[in-house]
């Protein structure tokens, strides 16, 4: 009955769309590793008003958006409510949903054809070292529509629009001090950063241009305060990049960024809703090794960091794609090998005290990958900054805020349009005279996909 429910109203003719279903519990599974399901799965009067439990849930997974579509699309009540489908609709491979503009599962033949389509999408961005296997996740900032095929787009704006909030606290206040370490923010440091967040918003929202993407820095966010901020991008219409504090499930501690994406990004419409994505951290900082050791001799506890080995390819449409790292992810070599070619963008989130040293990194991986490194550090070190790899070196350095014990917000421009020009040429000799305005690093080749 779980996976095969006869208590939901399926046309008694169509066993497709009850297959279907139950494929996309069993997929949602896979992801989450949930054995259990929630008891008001099996309530007949709420089936199909339900379903959004497990989409929400999707997110806090290392899940490509591919296969999010096609999970949502499995479970999607409009593929049990709506009159049964057109078998010649479908072999048209004509699956636009006029009304929803996204993905329709009406047979098993077209949920194979995702299926495929999203394991290939995975496949074709793996990195392998010796028995080692690292997957970028693509991530999109949009919905993904019908055969996925406004999966890319020719048409980039000139420019990103980036707002940082540097947001100044204390963290030995906040999980310290070393005899009395905590696992979690204490709760007037929480109230206090909360309040740095709405001046940060209100300024950003007031007193600036309107960014496309605002950036918090790494372990800044009290986790009961996700909610509300949430409702924050929402209202500024903006992606918002955030450090969380830390995520403790049983004896497990992961570092996670929250990516939260209004509805209606990138258009004039109000935004209603926000899908919410978390992006994990691989390498902990020592002084994070030290803390949880330090806190299992005082309490006897056995917590344990558990890594995040993937990484993340963020599409954002029109303003070009985006890498991803928290704080000492930075040192991942093997990240900016695979980032090289695939990006236009590099976001670091951080609480770093050695600000000299990823100002050094900064400008190398800058050149190597060829693309701009954003990095919004905590106001308590500074040095937030975004460098581009132009060729004039004065153009480099769009924004430094170097100083300690500052809370500062700033939106900067970092080029899209002129830089994806550039990267196409590749590092082809023939090339080198078309390359207009940004520095090409040897053997260089330019992936679209």
């Amino acid at each position: 009955k779980r996976y095969f429910p006869d208590f939901i109203d399926f046309d008694a003719s169509d066993q497709d769309k009850q297959f279907i279903y139950g494929i996309g519990i069993l997929l949602y599974q896979l992801t989450t590793r949930e054995t259990n399901l929630p008891m008001k799965l099996y309530n007949p009067s709420r089936q199909l008003i339900d379903n959004s439990y497990f989409i929400n849930n999707l997110n806090e997974y290392p899940i490509s958006s591919f296969s999010y579509e096609v999970i949502k699309a499995c479970l999607s009540k409009r593929n049990r409510e709506l009159e049964k489908m057109d078998v010649e609709y479908f072999e048209n491979i004509n699956f636009q949903d006029e009304d929803k503009n996204s993905i329709k599962i009406g047979t098993i033949e077209i949920l194979l054809t995702y299926i495929e389509k999203s394991i290939e999408f995975l496949e074709n961005k793996k990195y392998i070292n010796g028995n080692q296997t690292r997957y970028l996740i693509p991530k999109k900032l949009f919905a993904l529509t019908s055969n996925f095929k406004n999966n890319s787009t020719e048409d980039k704006n000139e420019h990103l629009k980036i707002g940082y909030i540097q947001i100044n606290f204390d963290n030995i206040a906040a999980w310290g001090p070393s005899d009395n370490i905590t696992l979690s923010m204490k709760g007037e440091v929480e109230n206090f950063i909360w309040q740095e967040i709405l001046k940060g918003f209100h300024k950003l929202n007031n007193h600036h241009t309107k960014p496309d993407i605002i950036v918090i820095p790494e372990l800044t966010i009290p986790n009961p305060y996700v909610y509300k901020l949430t409702k924050l991008a929402k209202e500024i219409n903006a992606v918002v990049f955030a450090g969380l504090d830390w995520q403790i499930n049983g004896n497990e501690i992961q570092n996670k960024a929250i990516m939260i994406v209004p509805n209606n990004w990138n258009t004039n419409l109000k935004s209603t809703y926000c899908n919410r994505t978390y992006l994990g951290k691989k390498n902990p900082a020592n002084l994070e090794k030290i803390s949880i050791a330090e806190y299992n001799k005082a309490n006897g506890t056995k917590y344990k960091f558990i890594p995040d080995d993937n990484m993340y390819l963020i599409d954002a449409q029109e303003f070009g794609k985006i890498g991803f790292a928290i704080c000492a992810d930075f040192y991942d070599i093997e990240r900016f090998i695979v980032y090289k070619g695939r990006v236009q963008h590099i976001i670091i989130l951080a609480l770093n005290q050695d600000t000299n040293s990823f100002f050094a990194i900064s400008e190398a991986v800058a050149r190597l990958v060829m693309c701009n490194v954003v990095i919004c550090n905590t106001g308590l070190f500074g040095d937030s900054l975004a460098f581009s790899p132009y060729k004039d070196s004065f153009k480099r350095m769009i924004y430094r805020n170097q100083g300690a014990s500052l809370f500062s917000t700033q939106v900067v421009n970092l080029p899209v349009q002129s830089l994806i020009d550039d990267q196409k040429q590749g590092s082809d000799v023939l090339n080198i005279d078309k390359i207009k305005n940004f520095k090409m690093p040897p053997e260089y080749e330019y992936i679209s996909s």
